[in-house]
């Protein structure tokens, strides 16, 4: 009932806007008018007013609004988008209820929802993924397998860097906020010496924070620190008039202490005695190849080599163990080695200029991807004399992809676009036990197992716009997608364990129809998407076992079906005001099951009230929220709903622009993780009983930011 509410409130509120138009005050100066956006997540870079999908977009000044320094900070204003911490940074997300919620012992890596960062694939990954110096950023909901593959079909999300343009521009930011949060960023960009071919463009940032948790236990209260270091480094270079070579080297360090979950549930506080970690480190070269050479068709060669070491480690029973404060003491750490390349080689037509007559503009391309990822698991329990637990696993993945997308006009005012995707892939995956651990005489985990898979897969996409009149544009499009069959890494899989080694191929159907509407002066844009997914074979994941001792694994499950509804708008609905509304709704469950999936809040809301006058000060208020959904299919327990209030208040002037900012405002308490397992509680008398334990979010913090640019 609540989904059919706010989807009638959608379109109620849609429709009452328009019926304003007349209404709205004349604005007196371009300046109102909403910023032309392109969206480049897609294969063709498109304004976003003509993207079929549901887009939402953000440009480097709504980036400002928000004070975003990760794209964490952006998630709960994005509809139908949500995502999973668990550890430090929150690298974990789920489009319209698929995507993974972690990658903990006995974990493939997600493969839902596409994250790149310029050229660079960070899926799984994107904790360092920080906001400054940013064009903009971009989330594409729905299957975009037809035009990325097997790690897309949830959706992609885009952070695109500035340019290497030549342009000789810097800026420097510093903030300071409470929890000893500090953030520096410096960038700057322009031409080599006096070779005017030849651009770059540097970027460094740098935030550090003690975290908001107090441990009693170790009586400190920066036992959840964190200090991340991102660069990226850009060389353009225009060997003619018609070709380019884009280089990009990126470094980033992720270091954090991790002691974030409270054996009773206290609010901010734990009773840890072993701090765990959660780091990761990136390294990288992409190299982007474009020719305008050629008469009919351009050429781009992309290549990209990314390394990641990660360590993520935890106290596993949440307390201490000698004074009682937990039923035993375990310690588990991860230690991960990724490499991951990729190459693709496409051809798109030039403009007026496609050599065949049927279509207008075409696109056609191969691709391919080679992961590989080492992983050591370690895990210690003194709640037997042997409780000594090392696995090591080789997780490798290889696909190769034949892609094409064309565009054929139908008339003046209407078009139909197709994608089409051929892959094949192959996982191969093995696991050794090098130490297991000794419980009542008997091994734990099983040996270790060897599984290879392969799967060749389609993806399709049919699309139809038809620019209904100046002010509406309609869009019918169908997906087809998919996620591969493939391996679990079984790593904590106990010895009489039943979980599955390997699950089967999932195919995705997505159907969805969109309409736009822009007013004759360019100062109101509302669209509203309404979308019906079906999955056969659903992979989902799901675990078993207690204490640090949990194997986790995906597996099919029936088929499923999400549906729901995205509404978006910004508004200049006065001079100097603006807002900005972003809602959704969303229904997903299983069939043959009587509760809703995981990662499937009904609703989400989203509103940003900007006041800009022209005197240079400015402030925002911005309201987020959402209902209350699972976060897992393993259990029936609810992360709880929440509702948040950031605000700004600033000055600009020149080069210079200092704000006030303060987060969670009126310091509501949400949560940002939850789990139901057995940790053997002391109050349980040391026996196997299940129990539900929460991670709250950040609470009320505030600080000042100073732009400057030169």
């Amino acid at each position: 009932m609540h989904i059919l509410k706010l989807l009638l409130i959608t379109i109620l509120l849609a429709f009452n806007a328009i019926a304003q138009e007349a209404d709205t005050p004349s604005l007196q100066s371009s300046v109102y008018e909403l910023p032309d956006l392109i969206v480049t997540g897609t294969l063709w870079d498109t304004p976003v007013k003509n993207v079929a999908e549901s887009v939402t977009l953000f440009s480097d000044a709504s980036i400002k609004d928000r004070q975003a320094i990760h794209f964490q900070d952006l998630a709960n204003a994005i509809p139908n988008l949500t995502l999973t911490g668990g550890n430090n940074r929150s690298r974990y997300f789920q489009i319209r209820g698929m995507g993974e919620n972690s990658q903990f012992e006995g974990e493939t890596p997600d493969i839902s929802v596409r994250f790149l960062i310029d050229d660079f694939d960070f899926t799984g990954i994107g904790g360092v993924a920080s906001l400054f110096d940013l064009k903009q950023v971009e989330v594409i909901r729905g299957a975009q397998t037809s035009a990325y593959g097997v790690n897309a079909s949830a959706g992609i999300i885009k952070l695109s860097t500035s340019e290497a343009n030549g342009e000789s521009t810097s800026k420097l930011k510093l903030s300071l906020g409470t929890k000893n949060q500090r953030s520096l960023g410096y960038a700057t960009g322009g031409t080599l010496g006096n070779n005017s071919k030849t651009n770059y463009r540097l970027t460094l940032s740098q935030n550090k924070s003690d975290g908001f948790i107090e441990n009693e236990f170790l009586n400190k209260d920066d036992t959840n620190q964190s200090e991340e270091t991102f660069s990226l480094l850009k060389f353009r270079h225009n060997p003619t008039n018609h070709s380019s070579i884009q280089t990009s080297f990126v470094y980033a360090d992720a270091k954090a202490d991790f002691d974030l979950f409270s054996l009773n549930n206290t609010y901010l506080k734990t009773q840890a005695d072993d701090i765990g970690q959660d780091n990761q480190r990136s390294k990288g070269i992409s190299i982007r190849l474009n020719s305008n050479n050629f008469k009919n068709f351009s050429l781009t060669s992309v290549s990209s080599i990314l390394n990641t070491d990660s360590l993520y480690s935890y106290d596993a029973d949440w307390g201490n163990y000698d004074s009682f404060s937990s039923g035993y003491d375990g310690f588990l750490s991860i230690d991960r080695d990724r490499k991951s390349l990729s190459q693709e080689i496409r051809i798109d037509s030039l403009e007026d200029h496609s050599s065949n007559p049927l279509f207008n503009k075409w696109t056609a391309g191969v691709y391919f991807n080679q992961l590989s990822e080492t992983s050591d698991f370690n895990y210690l329990d003194n709640f037997e004399d042997d409780g000594r637990a090392d696995v090591l696993s080789d997780y490798k993945t290889q696909s190769i992809s034949l892609f094409s997308k064309a565009e054929n006009k139908l008339d003046e005012n209407s078009k139909i676009t197709f994608g089409l995707r051929f892959e094949y892939q192959k996982v191969d995956f093995s696991s050794l036990t090098l130490n297991n651990a000794d419980y009542t005489g008997s091994p734990t985990l099983d040996s270790g197992s060897a599984v290879s898979i392969s799967d060749k897969l389609i993806g399709t996409s049919l699309c139809y716009q038809n620019d209904i009149s100046d002010n509406y544009t309609l869009f019918l499009s169908y997906n087809h997608g998919y996620k591969a069959a493939g391996a679990n890494t079984s790593s904590f899989r106990s010895i009489n364990g039943t979980s599955p080694l390997t699950f089967d191929t999932e195919k995705i159907d997505n159907y969805e129809i969109g309409l736009l509407y822009l007013n004759s002066d360019n100062s109101y844009q509302a669209k509203l998407n309404i979308f019906y997914l079906t999955r056969k074979n659903a992979q989902l994941r799901d675990d078993e076992g207690s204490k640090g001792f949990f194997n986790y694994f995906t597996s099919n499950q029936g088929d499923a079906k999400h549906y729901g509804a995205e509404y978006q708008s910004q508004w200049y609905f006065m001079p100097n005001w603006s807002l900005e509304t972003n809602l959704s709704a969303l229904k997903a469950t299983r069939d043959n099951s009587n509760r809703d999936l995981a990662n499937a809040p009904e609703y989400k809301y989203s509103l940003l009230l900007k006041y800009a006058p022209r005197n240079g000060f400015y402030s925002n208020l911005s309201l987020t929220g959402s209902a209350d959904y699972h976060e897992e299919n393993s259990h029936d327990f609810k992360r709880e709903g929440y509702s948040v209030v950031n605000a700004t208040v600033g000055f600009a002037k020149n080069q210079w622009d200092i704000s006030l900012w303060a987060k969670n405002l009126f310091d509501h308490d949400y949560t940002q993780r939850v789990f139901y397992f057995e940790n053997y509680h002391p109050d349980d008398n040391y026996v196997p009983n299940s129990r539900f334990y929460k991670a709250a979010a950040d609470p009320l913090n505030y600080g000042v930011s100073i732009n400057y640019i030169w």
